[in-house]
């Protein structure tokens, strides 16, 4: 049991890495990559609920939700401040 608590985060980060991050060695269509953000973050979302914060599990997702909107809206581009 103690070898699935290091190898899930681990596998996580490498699939972040590969798939998610604005570095990723793989790009995704934006279709799929929104469809990946959102497991991901719906998956640690679900995490903070099941560990007994369901206000913060709300925050987290409906933050990524606003920020992926606001990504889309705007075409993937950062805004230069």
């Amino acid at each position: 049991m103690v070898a699935f608590w290091i190898l899930a985060p681990a596998a996580w980060i490498v699939l972040w890495a590969t798939f998610g991050s604005p570095k990723a060695r793989v790009r995704l269509p934006d279709a799929q990559r929104i469809a990946f953000e959102a497991v991901v973050f719906g998956a640690a979302a679900a995490a903070l609920w099941a560990a007994g914060q369901p206000i913060w599990a709300v925050v987290l997702f409906v933050a990524w939700a606003a920020n992926r909107a606001v990504l889309t809206a705007y075409g993937g581009r950062t805004l230069d401040v």
